[in-house]
């Protein structure tokens, strides 16, 4: 192949993944949870992406009493650790 081809096949490749990075972002939403003023995405009923552990709809010492889950957009996650693992996941 040559050069030329090469550097467009290339420039291709990069707009093709940047498009996707829009498209995830803009489109998909992700569970998360507010814990210590930051937003968290999600593992499961007890626990974030970063390994953080909070409770879901049982009784806990702070003045909220339950910790509701709201589906929010990636760039609205403020948990670096939970958004690097989460956009390491997607597709």
């Amino acid at each position: 192949m040559s050069l030329l081809l090469k550097h467009v096949c290339e420039a291709i490749r990069l707009l093709v993944m940047e498009y996707q990075f829009f498209i995830r972002d803009e489109i998909m939403t992700y569970p998360t949870v507010v814990f210590k003023k930051k937003i968290h995405a999600v593992k499961n009923e007890t626990t974030c992406l970063c390994g953080m552990s909070y409770r879901f709809m049982i009784p806990n010492k702070t003045k909220e009493l339950f910790k509701p889950i709201h589906f929010r957009k990636m760039k609205e996650i403020t948990c670096k650790r939970c958004k690097y693992l989460l956009a390491e996941s997607s597709p």
